[in-house]
Order: C-alpha cells, then structure tokens, then sequence
C-alpha cells in the first residue's frame, strides 16, 4: 500500500495492482496511465455539484471501465440517473478521533456549543439559530469552527465574543468535541458528513439537518441528536 499526494510515477503505477482515485479529475488523468478496469473511483460526492459540466461527467463516468464506490446512499441517489445501484462503502472514521474518546468525561464541565461554520449560506444560517440562542439564553458558550481565513474572519465579526477555532489536527478536534456539549451543523449537502459522527463518538450532540449526506443512518431526534426542522 503506497500513499503519494501527488500524480503517481509511470515507475510506481507498474508496481500496483489496483489504483484507488478520489476525483473525476483523476478519472480523466490516469485514463490512458493505468487500466481502469483495475481502477477502483471511490466516490464522494458528484463534483458537479460544485464546478457543473454535469453532462460531461456523467458521461465520464457512465463509461468508467472500472469499479465504482459511493461513501453513501446519499451520495448513491445523486448518479442514480447514470449509475444505477452502485456499491456503497461508508467511510471509516479516523482512528485517532475514536481512540480519543475514550478519555471523555461526562462529569466534566464543557462549554455548551460548537458551530460548524462550512461556508457563506449555511454559515449565515447557523448564525441566525445562534444568535437566538444567545438572546434566550444569554450565559451560552459559543465556539466557532472555521475551515478557511475568509469565513473564519466573518465569524469573528458577527460573533466578537465567541471562541474562535481554525485549523486543527485530529488530536486536537478530538478534544474540541468533547469539550462541548452540542455540535451545530448546519450544512444542507453532504457526500457523507463526518463531523457529526466525529462529534457523537465524542460526547458531543450533533444538531444537523435530516436527510443530510449518511445522517439518516444514525441519527435519531431526541435520542442521540436535535434535528434542524426548517430553513
């Protein structure tokens, strides 16, 4: 098993039995490089979706000569169109996230909730729920979880005095998981949705919306999460 994060050598791609691709991009790359019928797309969300052209990848893969795996039922709904019935595999969480839990303690106190903040529209959504939660509840501890500079900066405008977040190994989102009680997570397109398992497997409550990438396999309102009802 070799990792290269980068496009793999004519050299090493002759040691290989199979070769795993993540992107239709790789799709397109490795066409003429290595037999597709020993190529296996593991697939996690249409890229369409973000970057369009969804003719011209759909036909792509339609014609995939290979083996094609989805990361969930969600994700398998999206190609149903031109990939009738594909495998699902889900993804595995990290290991380092599920060894982690086990040094969680109930008993301890923790700040009350952690907001996923993904991208501008869902991001401004999740903010409105948290502002009413700060006018009902006025003593609520807010942390914000950034993945870029940019909405990272917006953020900290509209919340100057939540706890801001950016940039983490999995050691330490572990840890930023079980020091809160709630996980908001407002995203509405999911290929699969990990930081709600991320977060359950940790201690800490996902509030997400239904239907959203695997959460209709594990998540169950009221028992072991909130679902978002509503815009």
């Amino acid at each position: 098993l070799r990792f290269i994060a980068r496009k793999i050598p004519a050299k090493y791609l002759k040691e290989l039995d199979y070769l795993i691709i993540h992107s239709i991009a790789q799709l397109a790359e490795y066409k003429d490089s290595f037999p597709q019928q020993r190529q296996i797309y593991l697939l996690h969300h249409p890229e369409e979706h973000i970057h369009g052209h969804a003719d011209e990848f759909s036909e792509m893969r339609r014609s995939f000569q290979g083996k094609i795996v989805t990361i969930s039922p969600f994700t398998a709904g999206q190609v149903a169109d031109h990939l009738p019935d594909p495998p699902v595999a889900l993804n595995p969480i990290s290991p380092i996230v599920w060894s982690q839990r086990i040094s969680f303690d109930p008993e301890r106190r923790r700040r009350d909730v952690l907001f996923f903040w993904k991208e501008a529209t869902t991001g401004a959504q999740g903010s409105e729920v948290a502002k009413n939660l700060l006018e009902r509840r006025p003593g609520t501890t807010l942390t914000i979880w950034c993945r870029s500079r940019k909405q990272h900066e917006t953020a900290a405008r509209k919340f100057p005095e939540a706890k801001m977040v950016l940039s983490l190994s999995e050691e330490e989102l572990s840890q930023l998981y079980m020091d809160h009680s709630f996980l908001l997570f407002p995203s509405v397109y999911e290929g699969f949705g990990m930081p709600p398992v991320e977060a359950m497997a940790c201690g800490c409550i996902p509030v997400l919306r239904p239907g959203v990438g695997v959460a209709d396999l594990y998540a169950r309102d009221g028992e072991n999460s909130v679902a978002w009802q509503g815009d």
